[in-house]
């Protein structure tokens, strides 16, 4: 593996750190809707593992899967918008925080979530049309 690519792994672990430190700090001061549950000291596996997925490789992330997100291009304010419930988030801020990062029209054929009914019917439809999946 390169430094470069040692290096973008780095930083993602950081990110996904940094972010839910954040996250709890919100969510302590009643400004995150719903629970939190982060992979504080186990980032490294989320983001290793998304690190060395290719182009179409399908995932179903979990809630504790932040570096995974990240990894696969879900921007930190798609994350943080739905984190605090905005109407500028992937779900228009009408889904808890425990749904927060699936957002179809930019994963379309490689990113499901199964923690949300309706994404859950997409994966099905998705995968059957997906072998890859």
């Amino acid at each position: 593996m390169s430094e470069e690519a040692l290096l973008q792994i780095y930083y993602f672990m950081r990110l996904t750190r940094a972010m839910e430190d954040r996250t709890r700090t919100l969510f302590l001061q009643g400004k995150v809707v719903g629970g939190v549950y982060t992979a504080q000291g186990h980032e490294a596996a989320t983001v290793g593992a998304a690190s060395m997925l290719k182009d179409g490789d399908c995932i179903v992330p979990q809630h504790r899967d932040l570096g995974m997100h990240l990894v696969r291009g879900t921007s930190p304010r798609a994350v943080m918008s739905q984190w605090l419930a905005r109407g500028n988030s992937p779900s228009l801020g009408r889904d808890n925080a425990l749904h927060k990062y699936f957002n179809p029209p930019d994963h379309l054929q490689s990113f499901y979530s199964n923690t949300s009914n309706p994404y859950a019917l997409y994966f099905i439809t998705e995968t059957a049309n997906n072998p890859a999946c």
